[in-house]
């Protein structure tokens, strides 16, 4: 028996399968393909940073209770294009306001324990900038 295997390796950066020639011999250790090297620090930060933001949020589209305070910190963060993604992530979500304070008391019982199902929501891509390789 064969098995279906990908082969060449995964680029974090721009989330694909890249065939091996596409990656430099420092690049298959970081997971970041040749075009995506030379992008430059401040795009690949950038890029980290909006990764690092999207995994706050699960499948369902909550923000859970120990992971707000770092979405938080996104709202505010110092670079313009993290703040304006976090806040369409915010209003995809809902109102920060609004968002549950769930202690163990007010936890309500029987029926209600199980939430209802839901989709999960559509999630806005971010803007990269493509400056190397294009």
């Amino acid at each position: 028996m064969s098995q279906n295997r990908q082969s060449g390796h995964y680029c974090w950066s721009c989330d694909r399968m890249r065939a091996n020639e596409k990656f430099s011999g420092r690049g298959h250790a970081k997971h970041l393909c040749k075009e995506c090297a030379c992008l430059g620090k401040d795009e690949l930060a950038y890029r980290q940073t909006i990764r690092n933001l999207e995994r706050l949020i699960t499948r369902d589209g909550i923000v859970p209770r120990n992971k707000r305070e770092q979405f938080r910190r996104y709202l505010k963060h110092r670079d313009e294009r993290v703040r304006a993604y976090a806040h369409q992530l915010a209003a995809v979500v809902g109102p920060i306001e609004h968002w549950p304070r769930q202690d163990m008391d007010e936890l309500p019982s029987g029926e209600d324990m199980c939430p209802p199902e839901r989709a999960p929501l559509p999630i806005p891509a971010p803007k990269m900038r493509q400056t190397c390789g294009e």
